[in-house]
């Protein structure tokens, strides 16, 4: 009984799955499934490749873009004051021979008439000595004016001059001002380091008679005990007109600023285009412009050891910025450069650039298909 049940069941247990041979693999599907395996695992590692990269890419795209534009920035200031000093020490050469008479307007009208023509820059001059005696030209628009002060003789009262040109007189008048030189602060600095010998600037500040922001050069030099100065009104303004209108990049901006960060040099899409909207913007907070890119880049700026001048990343609004700050040595004085350009204004050729390839991937599996089963067959 218990031989012939067994019997019996042998070929029931011969068809159950646990004893039957797996199907073979087929040279086709063999082929196909590695040249697949072995084309997504290429694709997938140029992929990641190209996505690492990109992020260096980037940031190499954004320093070389930052230290283009600081180069062209530091270019730009250099061209604004570089013939102011130059004309300066020229003219304090004139004083040392004789040739700047103080109380003859129509003589230096002559010899500074010009210098300020060239150099638009430069709207004022003003020639004062250790007794008060000062003459001032300055340009406004198309007219001259001379203003002569003798503190010691006259006190307040000032004699104007107003002038078509060096030869040409429109009016002459008195007006009372309030104006000793020897307390201004280009006297005084011109004073105190008289013996370096060197250009000296005044911090950036509102011109007394114009209210244009700007700064002041000036010299000295003694004769016969007397000391006497020369000094250049510059107009701050010209730095802002030309980084208002730079283009570095979508969203990229460039601003200067002094040590205290006001801003010299206003950025570019976030002031007033007209003159008068960026004169009553010059030296005032990077806040004040409304940029948080520019403010989080001033923060994360001075959050580094004083003086450092290297990139940075920061991160605003979501996005991640690159920034770098560079020193404008000006005389005794230092101003800063600051641009900051965001990663997104590369990504978009990054991402035709990784299309591209996954593109190129795509077609390369059809391909891959397609030849395998010719070959299998």
């Amino acid at each position: 009984m218990f031989i012939s049940i067994s019997l019996i069941s042998i070929p029931v247990m011969l068809h159950f799955p646990l004893f039957s041979r797996s199907r073979p693999v087929t040279i086709r599907h063999s082929l196909i499934w590695n040249l697949l395996l072995l084309i997504m695992l290429t694709s997938g590692a140029i992929l990641t490749v190209t996505i690492v990269g990109s992020s260096h890419v980037i940031k190499d795209l954004s320093l070389s873009l930052i230290r283009r534009t600081t180069d062209q920035m530091e270019s730009e200031l250099n061209h604004l004051f570089e013939p102011v000093g130059r004309n300066l020490l020229i003219a304090r050469q004139w004083g040392k021979d004789g040739l700047l008479d103080k109380t003859d307007p129509v003589s230096l009208n002559s010899l500074f008439m010009p210098i300020l023509e060239k150099n638009g820059q430069i709207s004022s001059m003003m020639i004062a000595d250790s007794d008060g005696l000062e003459y001032l030209l300055l340009r406004i628009e198309d007219t001259w004016y001379n203003r002569i002060t003798r503190v010691k003789r006259w006190g307040k009262q000032t004699l104007w001059y107003q002038w078509k040109d060096s030869h040409t007189l429109i009016d002459k008048y008195w007006k009372e001002v309030d104006n000793d030189p020897r307390r201004r602060p280009w006297f005084q600095n011109a004073i105190e380091n008289k013996d370096a010998g060197e250009v000296n600037w005044t911090e950036p500040y509102n011109f007394l008679t114009t209210k244009d922001p700007g700064i002041t050069a000036s010299v000295s030099w003694q004769v016969n005990g007397t000391t006497h100065v020369i000094a250049f009104d510059v107009l701050l303004i010209d730095i802002s007109r030309f980084t208002t209108a730079q283009y570095i990049s979508k969203s990229g901006k460039s601003i200067v600023l002094t040590e205290e960060g006001l801003m010299l040099g206003l950025p570019r899409d976030e002031t007033p285009g007209s003159t008068i909207g960026l004169k009553g913007s010059v030296l005032s907070p990077v806040v004040a412009v409304g940029s948080p890119p520019l403010v989080k880049a001033v923060q994360n700026w001075k959050k580094m050891t004083k003086g450092t001048q290297v990139p940075f990343q920061f991160k605003t609004d979501r996005k991640n910025w690159w920034g770098e700050f560079r020193s404008f040595l000006l005389g005794n004085r230092t101003f800063w450069i600051g641009v900051v350009v965001p990663a997104s204004d590369f990504l978009g050729g990054v991402k035709r650039q990784r299309n591209f390839i996954i593109f190129i991937t795509f077609g390369a599996l059809v391909l891959t298909i397609v030849i395998a089963i010719f070959l299998a067959q």
